[in-house]
């Protein structure tokens, strides 16, 4: 007795009737049973009426044994609420007479206790703290004092899932705030137990601290038009916003790159904050826009010749710029030259035939950047050719080698091949020698008579093809 439970209880009795008071025992009439009230043992009533020991007897006529339990159930009648309570029973001989016995009290709670949590201070909006957090525990027993047992103690464990009512070992009892100080994102765990062994579902509270504000960086692209971008990082809780002022101006969030176009030096002055409210201290950067340069090109001429020298001008604005022009064809570069009074020429007589894409790119300097004119389609035709035809001999007699010989003019850069004719007929094919520009065959195998001979020069890449004038070769 004088204890609390949680599980259902038994009060159970036996009965025997005794001599005590002197007379012989006649037997057990019955008993009857009652939680925390007397049954009782009526004397008179008036009548008619019903309903108690004075009409009916015991409860349990003739019985010797019985039990209450604090559920009903288990064979014993019975069934009350939470709190604490006596268990009644009279009985009675078959003399009449009576005795009263009390067991209790015997207390039952279920109801486990409620913990509460609050944290000092309290997470801002976007749940993160950027200082030591206290966390505090209250806790309250349904019905302490009367159906309740009252609170035993609360537990707590931080970042340990495994504190809860079965596993006591990995919690501590909580006596005061809890102080959670480290960077990290933290769970709390908590929960309390009270007298009658009730356990409370183990519940966490979530702590995000965050006491590092962010780091931003900023970095540029470009010369006439500067890009500048911001970058900011956060170790913890992320970062929240990034603000700016380009040259002292007015704040403005950062939203991601922007341009800058004014020609001249800039600063620009950045921090950023984090979720948790920790804010950076203000760093700035300077770079330098630089004034505008346009480039532009034309060639001297446009359509040229193989072998002939083209100049390309081209012209930088402003005038006063300096610095140097890169000419290329392509991807080739054909050359580099200096500015003077805002022009650079580039003569060139080697581009080869066919089609050829030249811009001019101005490398910028100090004051201006730098610009890329728009491509000149130049078209460079292939070179005219002639082709002369002497013989060794002639007339020749039959039998006799001939040599005959082309020489294709203008000579430097011909190559290729010639194809030695008679008439319709093809004597034979010899390459151009690249040093003499000549082709020769030799043929001993001309039958009597007179032959044309021709020599038709196949021209390359950069020549045109030629023929040569007839030569009456005459074969005695």
């Amino acid at each position: 007795t004088g204890t609390w439970y949680n599980t259902n209880q038994i009060v159970s009795w036996g009965v025997t009737d005794t001599s005590g008071n002197g007379s012989p025992a006649n037997g057990v009439a019955g008993f009857s049973q009652a939680w925390d009230v007397d049954p009782g043992d009526s004397y008179s009533q008036p009548t008619p009426g019903q309903g108690n020991s004075f009409y009916s007897g015991p409860e349990f006529p003739n019985a010797t044994g019985g039990c209450l339990s604090l559920t009903g159930g288990g064979g014993c009648s019975g069934g009350v609420s939470q709190g604490c309570h006596t268990a009644y029973v009279r009985s009675w001989d078959n003399a009449g007479w009576d005795g009263l016995q009390t067991y209790g009290t015997v207390c039952y709670d279920t109801i486990p206790p409620v913990t509460t949590s609050s944290s000092v201070p309290g997470p801002n909006g976007s749940g993160w703290n950027n200082t030591p957090v206290q966390v505090s525990l209250a806790a309250t027993d349904p019905g302490a004092g009367t159906t309740g047992s009252g609170l035993s103690a609360s537990y707590y464990a931080v970042d340990n899932s495994s504190c809860s009512y079965s596993n006591l070992g990995a919690c501590f009892v909580y006596g005061a705030p809890i102080n959670v100080t480290t960077e990290g994102a933290h769970n709390v765990y908590d929960f309390s137990g009270d007298i009658a062994g009730n356990g409370e579902p183990d519940q966490s509270v979530p702590v995000n601290i965050d006491l590092t504000a962010p780091v931003t960086g900023a970095s540029f692209s470009g010369t006439s038009t500067v890009v500048v971008t911001l970058s900011a990082s956060d170790n913890l809780s992320g970062v929240a916003s990034t603000v700016y002022q380009l040259d002292g101006g007015g704040l403005h969030t950062y939203t991601g790159p922007f341009a800058v176009t004014a020609a001249g030096n800039h600063t620009v002055a950045f921090h950023s904050t984090d979720n948790a409210g920790n804010v950076e201290s203000t760093k700035s950067a300077s770079f330098k826009v630089l004034g505008k340069s346009a480039t532009a090109l034309a060639s001297s001429l446009n359509p040229s010749t193989y072998g002939q020298a083209v100049t390309f001008t081209a012209s930088v604005t402003p005038a006063t710029a300096t610095g140097t022009v890169t000419f290329k064809n392509g991807s080739v570069t054909l050359g580099t030259i200096a500015l003077a009074a805002g022009k650079a020429k580039f003569t060139t007589p080697t581009l080869t035939a066919g089609a050829h894409a030249i811009v001019a790119i101005y490398s910028g300097n100090a004051s201006f950047g730098g610009s890329t004119s728009p491509t000149v389609a130049q078209t460079v035709k292939k070179a005219a050719t002639s082709t002369a035809l002497v013989s060794s001999l002639n007339p020749s007699k039959k039998g006799q080698a001939v040599t005959l010989t082309a020489t294709i003019a203008p000579g430097a850069g011909v190559t290729g091949s010639v194809t030695f004719k008679d008439g319709a007929t093809v004597l034979g094919t010899a390459a151009v020698n690249a040093t003499t520009h000549k082709a020769a065959i030799t043929k001993s195998t001309l039958t009597v008579g007179t032959h044309s001979i021709t020599a038709v020069y196949g021209g390359n890449t950069n020549f045109n093809t030629s023929t040569s004038a007839v030569v009456k070769q005459v074969v005695h």
